[in-house]
């Protein structure tokens, strides 16, 4: 099967629950794998678990869309709320506030952008 023959795209919808962390490595490792990318993996799912942290604790219902453009990857996490992502300040012993100092450690770039209905957040992994 030639490289244009495989998807380019995923995209599914989920009922927000952590076991759907789980669920979205295996379709990004599967991703990845096809696009010839697998490299990306540890640094992707890593910033991907982080988005969907936080995207579960924020509603019902996310989106998750991964996809490529030859060596770029792009990871979409929709969630229902409006509450922009910030950095957080924590104590060492503190469990959470790390997640928007992670994603922008791992990825090449990363943003949010307001839809209707609630935000994307967007992280883009550079393969070389």
């Amino acid at each position: 099967m030639t490289p244009e023959a495989h998807p380019r795209r995923y995209s599914r919808a989920f009922h927000s629950h952590p076991s759907v962390a789980g669920e979205c490595r295996r379709i990004l490792r599967g991703a990845l794998i096809e696009w010839g990318l697998p490299h990306l993996y540890d640094d992707a799912s890593l910033v991907l678990t982080e988005m969907l942290t936080n995207a579960i604790r924020s509603g019902d219902l996310i989106r998750v869309e991964v996809f490529t453009d030859g060596d770029r990857v792009v990871l979409e996490v929709f969630d229902p709320s409006t509450e922009l992502p910030k950095r957080g300040d924590p104590e060492p012993e503190d469990e959470g506030g790390r997640g928007v100092s992670i994603i922008d450690a791992y990825a090449d770039t990363w943003g949010y952008r307001l839809v209707k209905g609630g935000k994307v957040v967007f992280a883009v992994l550079i393969g070389e």
